[in-house]
């Protein structure tokens, strides 16, 4: 057995062993325990020597095996897997008796919380960031935690992608990452349109793909705490309102409450 490490996220602990302990605590490093929680583990996450696993990234020999008993959940994975792509299946295992992961951003103000839903790409981060900025208390920007009209503090690294930084028209996210605007932001908004303009016109099918896996990823991963000056982070805050994001023109911006 290799190096061990315990995480309780709301309740919710599990125990890791091997190098995915390296992957969580970039992710939940503010749910590390130092010691072994109490009460049952319900995820563990496992090395294995095992070959052939059932789950398996395409073209990838490394891959991950699920198993599911007596209330516990484990994952078998080989060293040497992708990071991302094993808390992928681990947060595909995340499961509460009376709470629940919503695809949402999340902010606080008086003790009142704000859930922001999007799809993807519309701008979750990006809002956040900014309404942290205008005072806001930071809750999650990807995956926030909701049960019995409370939001649950979700901190993860933030994933900041081209185009957070390209619509970061204050600049407050690129000069907390690069200490500069220029020539970033200009580089992301080329990233941009190449993804739109040049890869879809490229001749097979392998190329766009590999090109558009190539700029998919992440151009940086930060902390709140490394984009921020003091950002307070609750435990817990009581819903206050969902709101729907949706992109569109900034000329036809509008507002509707239910």
């Amino acid at each position: 057995m290799g190096k061990l490490a315990y995480y309780n996220i709301h309740g919710l602990t599990m125990q890791v062993e091997g190098s995915a302990t390296y992957w969580c605590d970039r992710e939940y490093q503010d749910f590390r325990c130092n010691d072994f929680p109490p009460g049952p583990v319900f995820l563990k996450v496992e090395t294995t020597r095992e070959t052939n696993l059932p789950i398996r990234p395409k073209g990838i020999h490394k891959g991950l095996r699920v198993k599911l008993y007596d209330g516990t959940r484990k994952i078998q994975y080989n060293e040497g897997l992708s990071g991302d792509y094993l808390l992928v299946w681990m947060e595909a295992l995340f499961a509460w008796p009376d709470k629940s992961m919503v695809h949402a951003a999340a902010v606080a103000k008086n003790n009142k919380g704000y859930l922001l839903c999007a799809g993807p790409n519309t701008g979750k981060t990006t809002a956040a960031l900014g309404l942290v900025q205008e005072g806001y208390e930071y809750l999650a920007d990807d995956w926030a935690i909701i049960g019995n009209k409370t939001i649950y503090a979700f901190p993860k690294t933030l994933h900041v992608y081209d185009y957070n930084i390209a619509q970061d028209e204050k600049g407050y996210v690129t000069r907390r990452l690069y200490g500069s605007l220029f020539p970033w932001r200009t580089i992301m908004r080329g990233r941009l349109w190449l993804k739109k303009r040049i890869f879809p016109r490229l001749p097979t099918r392998v190329a766009r793909y590999g090109a558009e896996q190539l700029l998919s990823r992440p151009v940086k991963h930060a902390s709140i705490r490394e984009l921020t000056h003091g950002c307070n982070i609750p435990t817990s805050v009581n819903a206050d309102k969902i709101i729907w994001m949706q992109r569109g023109d900034v000329n036809t911006i509008r507002s509707e409450e239910h």
